[in-house]
């Protein structure tokens, strides 16, 4: 765990976000960077500017902001990243590991199983698969 600092994905929601305390408490016990990213749909702006976001939040640049600023007090170096990406969430961020490599990524899952996991997917076991770095994912639990 050497290089780069501690990449905690979200997604916009509550659940995904149940990953930050953990992440945060890595980062702390390695003397690592937290970084807060979320992956969007990089889809052309509307007239408005608006860029439609298939993948997360509407406003994926403000989210990943307020965040990493409420994080900031207990890990000082704490960003927030967007990450566009055309194709999905694994995709975005195998791309953005190419380019900034990090020491551990840190997400949260269901673990969904059989039918559940065809009809909701299961990006973390995409992003687990396709990662160059340790995954450490923590279990959304009581929901």
């Amino acid at each position: 765990l050497s290089r780069g600092g501690i990449l905690a994905c979200v997604d916009g929601s509550s659940d995904s976000e149940a990953v930050l305390p953990e992440a945060a408490r890595w980062a702390s016990a390695l003397d690592k960077p937290l970084s807060i990213v979320t992956v969007a749909e990089d889809a052309a702006a509307d007239w408005n500017g608006h860029r439609p976001n298939r993948f997360g939040p509407e406003n994926p640049q403000q989210y990943v902001d307020e965040l990493a600023a409420y994080w900031r007090d207990t890990r000082p170096n704490t960003i927030g990243t967007v990450v566009y990406d055309p194709i999905g969430v694994a995709s975005g961020l195998q791309s953005h590991l190419a380019s900034q490599p990090v020491a551990l990524i840190a997400l949260s899952s269901h673990a969904r199983t059989g039918l559940d996991r065809l009809r909701f997917g299961a990006t973390s076991a995409e992003i687990v698969a396709a990662s160059t770095a340790p995954v450490l994912v923590v279990p959304v639990t009581g929901r």
